[in-house]
């Protein structure tokens, strides 16, 4: 399945490649998944049909949508996204394998007792944000399932510091993690599989400490000018 083509019409802030990594996830992935922040349901569309894929599990859809209360640059504030949330899973086919938590997620995770094979981020962008939904939900995630955070390196024009942050203290600095992977704007890792080699993690942590340079030529060459 091409899922780029089947997703094309849905709204939303999903680069290709970043469609496809995400299906690729849900389909190899064990048993249920949570994202936080679903907006108008690109995402999660994507992660739906891989899990239809595998026909096991289901995608429990954390958002209030209501709009992005503490969003970097302030858009989509106030805006109420359920409706065609809700429309785009029927639309697709896939409401049959989504949960639609309609909460914020430190309330979905109030009382949570299932375990998790994926972890997809991508709510508010505030480090208190970022940091609180990694908190609540990091526990739920089983060895050997997968963590992946939308938006982790620059985009033009948007430096998103608070999730960069919290991916180099819980991911790249943490021994909680192996197979650090980077697709598009999103990294990805694995839970507990095995130790890290302390030379990889530092020289894949480099990489992504340098990205924001190598998205932005001219803050590369300032940097390289000493200016």
């Amino acid at each position: 399945m091409d899922v780029v083509k089947v997703i094309k019409d849905i709204d939303g802030m999903l680069r290709d490649d970043e469609a496809r990594c995400l299906y690729n996830l849900a389909k190899n992935s064990a048993d249920n998944i949570v994202e936080i922040g679903s907006w108008k349901g690109k995402s999660t569309v994507c992660l739906a049909l891989g899990t239809k894929e595998k026909r096991h599990g289901r995608v429990y859809a954390v958002d209030p949508h209501k709009g992005i209360r503490t969003n970097c640059d302030g858009l989509y504030k106030g805006c109420n996204t359920e409706y065609e949330f809700r429309d785009n899973l029927k639309r697709f086919n896939v409401d049959d394998m989504v949960v639609p938590l309609i909460m914020e997620s430190k309330e979905a995770a109030r009382g949570w007792d299932k375990l998790l094979s994926l972890l997809f981020i991508d709510g508010a962008h505030d480090y208190q944000n970022v940091k609180q939904d990694f908190d609540l939900w990091f526990p739920h995630l089983s060895s050997g399932g997968f963590i992946c955070f939308h938006d982790a390196l620059y985009k033009f024009g948007k430096n998103y510091s608070g999730i960069r942050q919290v991916v180099i203290d819980e991911i790249f600095r943490s021994r909680k993690f192996a197979n650090i992977k980077i697709c598009g704007t999103m990294v990805y890792a694995q839970k507990n599989v095995e130790a890290i080699d302390i030379s990889n993690d530092a020289i894949s942590e480099l990489v992504y400490r340098l990205s924001p340079l190598l998205y932005n030529p001219i803050a590369l060459i300032t940097n390289l000018l000493g200016r």
